[in-house]
């Protein structure tokens, strides 16, 4: 338990350092136009009895990479591509760029596939509102199931009024070496009627 809120802790930090009022909102995300560096995306890895470490998506090398990958996207020519070379022991998430919203019922949806994979990931949702500040965290919002073919992954959620902004985290406690994640062809809309 301890452990899940120093990383919530650092998934809220990274808010509060201006990057969330220059980021765009997502509306659809499917990596075709990335060119070099997943500007938003970062990653914190928490190793056990030591403090977390958060760095943005160019900054890992080592013992995960995060880039975009041609081969085997689920759609179009590229997907966001989660590779580690080194076991991790601890907690790691995939952190996605703030998402920005305007509606109380929202549905995101992603496509996600994984090799070298046994156990369950978990998709948190943490609400804010416009400056940042954290309004509600709903940390195992969805169950990532391990499968080697692409699968959707679907959250659907209320959020309360003064929620614009929802920021987005895959999870895993501990993955071995080799282990992969890839996601692609992410959507954010308003659930009809919103």
């Amino acid at each position: 338990m301890q452990t899940l809120r120093l990383l919530l802790l650092v998934g809220m930090l990274s808010w509060g350092s201006g990057r969330l009022a220059a980021q765009t909102p997502i509306e659809e995300e499917d990596f075709e136009n990335v060119k070099g560096q997943l500007v938003g995306w970062s990653a914190t890895w928490q190793p056990p009895g030591e403090s977390a470490v958060y760095r943005p998506a160019a900054k890992w090398d080592s013992p995960f990479v995060i880039v975009t990958e041609a081969d085997g996207a689920h759609s179009g020519s590229q997907a966001l591509k989660w590779e580690f070379s080194g076991e991790i022991q601890g907690m790691v998430s995939l952190n996605f760029p703030p998402l920005q919203v305007n509606a109380t019922e929202l549905e995101l949806r992603f496509f996600v596939k994984t090799k070298g994979i046994d156990k369950v990931g978990r998709l948190a949702v943490d609400e804010a509102d416009a400056s940042g500040k954290r309004l509600k965290s709903n940390w195992a919002a969805v169950q990532v199931q391990p499968s080697d073919t692409w699968t959707e992954v679907v959250w659907r959620g209320k959020v309360g009024g003064d929620t614009s902004r929802l920021r987005v985290f895959l999870a895993y406690d501990g993955l071995p070496a080799g282990a992969t994640v890839w996601i692609d062809d992410i959507t954010i809309k308003p659930v009809p009627g919103n």
